[in-house]
């Protein structure tokens, strides 16, 4: 075999090798390009119901973030923030506004301490001392000396020593700037006036010209001019003279300033301070004041109770007195002896405890609180007697 036709044949098996080669590639190819077509309807598939639940899951979420109306409630119920006064002008408005509410309270308090005795007052006219006088005839029906009785007193509630205590008042601060003003002014003057003092002694001028003209003012300031060494000059020595009284007028006028902000400063601190003590004052008398109140409540409570038996015991009286047919206290049932005797203890206990003074130095009269309890206890011994 020749040569040639051994590179022929070695040749056409080359062909055949990459015609199989070629072919298997694109069988790998085409069935790769299937599983993934397989792959890619799966896919498809699995993501579609995967996308409806990240909607739903998504929806649910959206309304978990909605802010719901606690909360918003819960915001708009955050207190606002309290800003610390820092200036002395804020100092000064926050002590104003503690002895505003400080005084606020206590008027209140002190309104109602008043509208109670007032109708304490009325009850007992309209009320107890109608039934007071009935008891009194029915006395004296009896012959009983009840010189004693009296007309029950109004109630003794005197609450002028809060009224007219005495109150803080919280001014505002100077910001001395119309005193700063004023020296600095006296001081640019006198400033004026030594620079012409002193250029009229260099010129050999009077101190104090006859007349004060321009002519004048121009001979000064050359000669200023020319002495600072400015050459003669009037305009350089009058804006010299003037240019240094505008500076010592503001220097005079920092200084008072600085000076007047430095006083504000301790005047706004000792305010904060007072007002703090004011505020405490007060609610010492405010708890006074409802005190007071709460012994009014008491006092008005048990004048019903009372109410109630002497009426009981002026009607005992009454049908003592017709079914008896008596006239005098010694003709009477020993019962109804011990009624008149009942009904002249209730008429002493309710008249104790009306006409002791309530209010002491501002504050709830501890003799009254112990008198109120004390009648408390004798009242609930006459129910206790009624129900034995």
């Amino acid at each position: 075999m020749s040569d040639k036709e051994l590179k022929e044949n070695l040749q056409d098996e080359e062909r055949v090798e990459n015609s199989d080669t070629t072919e298997t590639t694109k069988d790998t190819g085409e069935s790769a390009k299937e599983v993934e077509t397989e792959d890619t309807e799966t896919s498809q598939e699995d993501k579609a119901p995967q996308e409806s639940d990240n909607d739903t899951d998504s929806d649910d979420s959206k309304e978990d973030e909605k802010p719901t109306d606690s909360d918003e409630s819960h915001e708009s119920e955050k207190e606002p923030e309290i800003t610390v006064p820092n200036t002395p002008e804020q100092k000064v408005e926050y002590a104003r506004k503690i002895v505003e509410s400080a005084d606020s309270e206590v008027y209140e308090c002190l309104s109602t301490v008043k509208k109670d005795i007032e109708e304490l007052e009325e009850y007992e006219k309209e009320s107890i001392q109608p039934i007071i006088k009935e008891s009194k005839k029915i006395l004296e029906q009896l012959g009983i000396d009840n010189e004693d009785i009296g007309e029950l007193p109004s109630v003794n509630a005197d609450i002028s020593a809060v009224e007219n205590a005495d109150k803080l008042y919280v001014n505002d601060l100077s910001s001395g700037k119309g005193g700063a003003f004023f020296w600095g002014l006296i001081g640019g003057l006198v400033t004026l006036a030594g620079w012409y003092a002193f250029a009229a002694k260099e010129a050999g001028m009077p101190m104090i010209p006859n007349s004060f003209d321009m002519a004048t003012v121009e001979k000064a300031s050359s000669k200023l001019s020319e002495v600072i060494g400015l050459g003669t000059n009037a305009q350089v020595g009058l804006a010299v003279a003037i240019a240094s009284a505008i500076l010592v007028f503001i220097i005079i006028y920092s200084i008072k300033v600085s000076l007047q902000s430095a006083k504000n400063e301790e005047i706004a601190k000792e305010l904060e301070e007072k007002a703090t003590q004011y505020k405490s004052e007060k609610e010492q008398c405010k708890l006074n004041l409802e005190n007071i109140d709460s012994h009014l409540k008491d006092l008005r409570d048990l004048s019903l109770k009372y109410e109630v038996l002497l009426d009981e015991k002026n009607a005992a009286l009454r049908r003592a007195i017709r079914i008896e047919r008596v006239s005098s206290f010694d003709d009477l049932h020993e019962n109804s002896k011990k009624e008149v005797e009942h009904l002249m203890t209730l008429i002493r206990e309710i008249e104790r405890l009306i006409e002791a003074p309530v209010v002491e130095n501002g504050a709830l009269s501890q003799h009254s609180a112990n008198l109120l309890r004390d009648t408390k206890t004798l009242l609930q011994k006459h129910i206790d007697n009624i129900y034995a």
